[in-house]
C-alpha cells in the first residue's frame, strides 16, 4: 500500500548556528500532486485519463504509475466526468463545457451544449456519436441525447431534483437523483419512466441519495447511496432485475453494516461487485461476491473519501478527495496509492529521531521519511478500518509513536508506522475528538480534546496506552494541547485562554492563573504549549504568545511587534532557541515563521516567501538541533535541515539547469528533448506555436536531479517553427525547433 517517492535537497556542506543561515535555507520537500480528481476512466489496463479541479486532464499510460498533464480547460473550469469510446476517442465535461478528443488526448475541441444544460454531472458516450448527457437544468436536471457528437441535442427528461449519477448498458439506462423516489429507467435510450420508489429496508433514513449506480445487463443493476453514523443510517444498497423499473433494498448482516455515504459501484460480472465511498472515519468499500447479496467491507487503508470507481475484469481504479487515486489489480483484495502525493491538510509534524520526521493529518494521511526528506514513505493512520484525521501525533523514538484522531479514536504504531492499533477505540460521535497527544516515557502519557460541545477531556495511561482513565470538564472547553517537562510537570492548554497545570504527574490539574493579558481582553483561543525547561513554558494561539516561569501557574502577555497570525505550530531546540508558525486568514492571508532564540521573549520572522507559499496554511513545526520542520495544507512540508553527509545520500549531481537542443532537427515527426536538473523538483515541459500558443504539455510532474530525454510526436502538427519550454522551480529555458514533413 506505501508508495515511495524520492525527493533531493540541495546538498549543502557546512552548518551555520546565525540567525541569517536559519533564515536563507529553507526548502520545499514535499506538495501535492493534484489539487483534485472528480473521474477516472480506463480504456484498458494501460492507458486512463483522470479529471478534476481547475480543468486538468490528466493521462497515463503504465497503469497510472505516472500521469501526464494533456489539457487545461479555459478559465479553469473544474471537470467532473470522462468517458473514452475507444483508445481514440473520448469525451470530458465539467460546468456548461464539453469537450472530445479523436487523438488519444492529444487534443480537446469544445462540443456545443444544448441552451438549457448546466453543470455537467455524467456523460456515457456510446459511440463518437451517440451520447448521453446528465446535466443541471433550471431548479433541476435533465438528460440530453445527440446522435451526432453534439452538433444538435435533444432534452429526453426533465428531473425535478439534482441528478446523482447515470449508467447505461446497450440502450437501457439508469438515471438515479436525490432520493430513492428519483430513479428513472430508459429501455430504448429514448423514452424515460420513473421507477416505483425503492424500498429503505424499514431503517429511519434523514436522506436517500442514490449516488451511483451501474448496469451490468439490460436487466440487472446496482445503486448505491446515504449513510449516516448519525442514527446508524446504513449505506443504502439497491439491486434491479427488470431494467431500473423496481428495486429491492439490500439489507445487511449487522457485522457487515457500513454507514457512511456510498458514491460509485462497479460490477465485473453479476455476481462480483464492489463500491467505494467514505466520511469523517475514512473511506469505506464494500465487496459482494453473490449478485448484492451480502457485501463485506474490505480494509483498503485509506482515510479520504472515494468519489468513483471503474474498472476492467480485475483492475480497478477509485479516486477521492485530494487528488488520491488508488488501483487494485486483484479486484479489491489489495490496494495500492498511485498518487505520488495526495493532498491533504497535515496538522502534525514530529521529528523523531536524528533523519526520521513523520507528518500527518487530514484523511489520517502520513508521511514518514527516515532520511532527512531525501526519501518519503506514504500511507495512512489505518486502524482497523477506519481512518479519521490525525489532530496530533507523537513520537518517542524512530518506532514507536502514538496518533490523536478525530471520532474518539488513539492509535498506536510501534514499527514506525507501518501498522496502527487502536489504543482508544474510536466512537460515532463526530463531536468527541482527541487534539493533543504527548507522552512523558514509554508508560506515561496523556491525549485531551473534548468529549462533546463544552466537555473537555483528560486521557491518562501508566502503561503504555493498555489501560486509560478519564477526567472530564477541568476547564468546560477544547483541550487544544498538551505537553510535560518530567514525570511531574505539565500544562494543557484549550479555548477562551484556558490553561491547567499539574505537579503531580497528571493526577490532579490546577487552573492557572494571568498576570498580564492580551490588550482588549479577548480570550485567545491557544493551540499549542511548549516546556523549555522544568519552570519556563510558551503557550501560543490567536495572535498572542504567553510565557510561565513557574511550571504553568502563573502567565505573561508576551507582546510581539506585527503579531496577527493564529499561531498553531510551537518548537523549541533548546532552553532558549526554538520556531513558531501562523497563519492570518481573511483577504491578506499571510503565512509567518517566527524565530527566538532568548527564550521565547522576542521573536523575529524568518519567513521566506520565495520558498514558503503565502496562501498554504502551515499548521505546525518541529525543531531538533536547530533543525526546524514546517507541515501545511496541500501535504507542503518544509524544512532548514542542511544536509552535509554528501557520501551518504548523492555525490553527482549536476551543478547547472540545462536544456539541449532537440535531436533531430529539424525532424518529422518526433524528437528528442533532453534536459539536465541540478536538484529534484517540479518539472514542466510546453510546446507553443509561432504565435505563443500553447499546444501541448509533454511533462507536469516531479523528477529526480540528472539528466532526462523526452519525446515528442508531431504527427498532428504543419510544418513550421515551434518552441519548446522546459521550466523547473522559477526558471525556464525555451528553445526553437524546426518541423519538415
Amino acid at each position: 500500500m506505501n508508495r515511495i517517492l524520492k525527493y533531493f535537497l540541495i546538498l549543502l556542506v557546512g552548518f551555520a548556528t546565525t540567525l541569517s543561515a536559519q533564515t536563507d535555507n529553507w526548502n520545499r520537500l514535499v506538495s501535492r500532486s493534484f489539487s483534485g480528481i472528480n473521474c477516472v476512466d480506463f480504456v484498458d489496463n494501460q492507458t486512463g485519463y483522470a479529471v478534476g479541479t481547475y480543468g486538468f486532464i490528466y493521462k497515463s499510460t503504465d497503469s497510472g504509475e505516472s500521469w501526464i498533464e494533456v489539457f487545461k480547460t479555459q478559465n479553469s473550469i473544474s471537470l467532473s466526468f470522462v468517458d473514452f469510446v475507444d483508445s481514440e476517442n473520448g469525451f470530458a465535461g465539467g460546468g456548461d463545457i464539453l469537450y472530445n478528443t479523436t487523438d488519444g488526448g492529444a487534443n480537446w475541441n469544445i462540443i456545443s451544449m444544448p441552451g438549457s444544460a448546466g453543470g455537467i454531472i455524467s456523460i456515457h458516450a456510446a459511440t463518437t456519436q451517440q451520447i448521453w448527457m446528465l446535466a443541471e437544468s433550471g431548479n433541476g436536471s435533465a438528460i440530453y441525447y445527440t446522435e451526432n457528437g453534439g452538433t444538435l441535442w435533444t432534452e429526453q427528461f426533465t428531473l425535478p431534483v439534482d441528478g446523482k449519477s447515470m449508467s447505461f448498458f446497450g440502450t437501457n439506462g439508469i438515471v438515479t437523483g436525490k432520493t430513492n423516489a428519483n430513479i428513472y429507467y430508459t429501455t430504448d435510450g429514448i423514452n424515460w419512466n420513473v421507477a416505483t420508489q425503492a424500498p429503505l429496508g424499514g431503517f429511519n433514513y434523514t436522506r436517500s441519495d442514490i449516488r451511483g449506480v451501474y448496469m451490468v445487463s439490460a436487466n440487472t443493476g446496482y445503486a448505491v447511496g446515504w449513510g449516516s453514523l448519525i442514527g446508524m443510517q446504513p449505506s443504502i444498497l439497491l439491486k434491479t432485475t427488470d431494467g431500473g423499473s423496481t428495486w429491492s433494498y439490500l439489507t445487511q448482516d449487522e457485522n457487515n453494516r457500513t454507514f457512511d455515504n456510498l458514491y460509485s459501484v462497479y460490477f465485473k460480472n453479476e455476481n462480483d461487485g464492489i463500491a467505494v465511498g467514505g466520511g469523517g472515519r475514512g473511506s469505506v468499500t464494500v465487496k459482494t461476491t453473490d449478485g448484492g447479496a451480502n457485501w463485506v467491507p474490505v480494509n483498503n487503508y485509506c482515510g479520504a473519501s472515494l468519489k468513483h470507481i471503474s474498472g476492467n475484469g480485475d483492475f480497478l481504479v477509485a479516486s477521492g478527495s485530494g487528488g488520491l487515486m488508488i488501483r487494485s489489480t486483484d479486484f479489491g483484495e489489495s490496494w495500492d496509492i498511485i498518487t505520488d502525493v495526495p493532498s491533504s491538510s497535515l496538522y502534525d509534524i514530529e521529528i523523531a529521531a536524528p533523519g526520521t520526521v513523520y507528518a500527518s493529518g487530514y484523511d489520517g494521511l502520513l508521511f514518514k521519511t527516515a532520511d532527512s526528506g531525501l526519501n518519503w514513505d506514504i500511507s495512512y493512520v489505518s486502524t482497523g478500518k477506519v481512518t479519521p484525521n490525525v489532530q496530533d501525533i507523537y513520537f518517542l523514538n524512530e518506532n514507536l509513536g502514538y496518533a490523536a484522531h478525530s471520532y474518539g479514536l488513539v492509535s498506536k504504531t510501534t514499527d514506525g508506522g507501518a501498522t496502527w492499533n487502536a489504543s482508544i477505540p474510536d466512537t460515532a460521535s463526530p463531536s468527541t475528538t482527541n487534539y493533543g497527544v504527548t507522552f512523558i516515557n514509554e508508560n506515561l502519557g496523556f491525549v485531551v480534546g473534548k468529549l462533546a460541545n463544552g466537555v473537555d477531556m483528560i486521557n491518562r495511561t501508566t502503561d503504555g496506552g493498555n489501560t486509560w482513565t478519564r477526567k472530564i470538564n477541568t476547564t468546560f472547553e477544547t483541550m487544544r494541547h498538551v505537553d510535560f517537562a518530567n514525570t511531574n510537570n505539565g500544562v494543557i492548554v484549550g479555548d477562551d485562554l484556558s490553561i491547567v497545570y499539574t505537579t503531580d504527574g497528571g493526577e490532579s490539574w490546577t487552573t492557572s492563573s494571568f498576570n498580564t493579558t492580551l490588550p482588549g481582553g479577548d480570550l485567545t483561543d491557544l493551540r499549542k504549549v511548549e516546556f523549555l525547561d522544568a519552570q519556563t513554558v510558551i503557550a501560543a494561539g490567536n495572535a498572542a504568545m504567553y510565557k510561565s516561569k513557574d511550571g504553568g501557574a502563573n502567565w505573561d502577555y508576551i507582546e510581539i511587534d506585527g503579531l496577527n497570525e493564529r499561531i498553531t505550530g510551537l518548537s523549541f531546540s533548546d532552553s532558549q532557541s526554538g520556531y513558531a508558525v501562523g497563519t492570518k486568514s481573511g483577504t491578506d492571508a499571510a503565512v509567518s515563521i517566527y524565530y527566538t532564540s532568548d527564550a521565547g521573549d522576542s521573536w523575529i520572522n524568518v519567513t521566506d516567501e520565495t520558498v514558503i507559499d503565502q496562501d498554504v496554511t502551515v499548521n505546525s513545526v518541529s525543531v531538533v538541533d536547530g533543525n526546524a520542520w514546517v507541515c501545511g495544507y496541500n501535504s507542503t512540508i518544509y524544512s532548514n535541515e542542511i544536509v552535509t553527509d554528501v557520501e551518504e545520500h548523492q555525490v553527482n549531481l549536476p551543478e547547472n539547469f540545462e536544456v539541449h537542443q532537440n535531436y533531430p532537427n529539424p525532424f518529422n515527426p518526433a524528437t528528442t528533448i533532453s534536459f539536465t536538473i541540478p536538484e529534484s523538483g517540479k518539472v514542466s515541459i510546453k510546446v507553443y506555436d509561432l504565435l505563443g500558443s500553447e499546444l501541448k504539455t509533454l511533462i507536469n510532474k516531479n523528477m529526480q536531479a540528472g539528466t532526462h530525454k523526452v519525446n515528442f510526436n508531431a504527427e498532428n502538427l504543419t510544418s513550421g517553427i515551434y518552441f519548446y519550454s522546459v521550466r523547473t522551480g522559477n526558471i525556464s529555458i525555451t528553445r526553437k525547433m524546426i518541423l519538415l514533413k
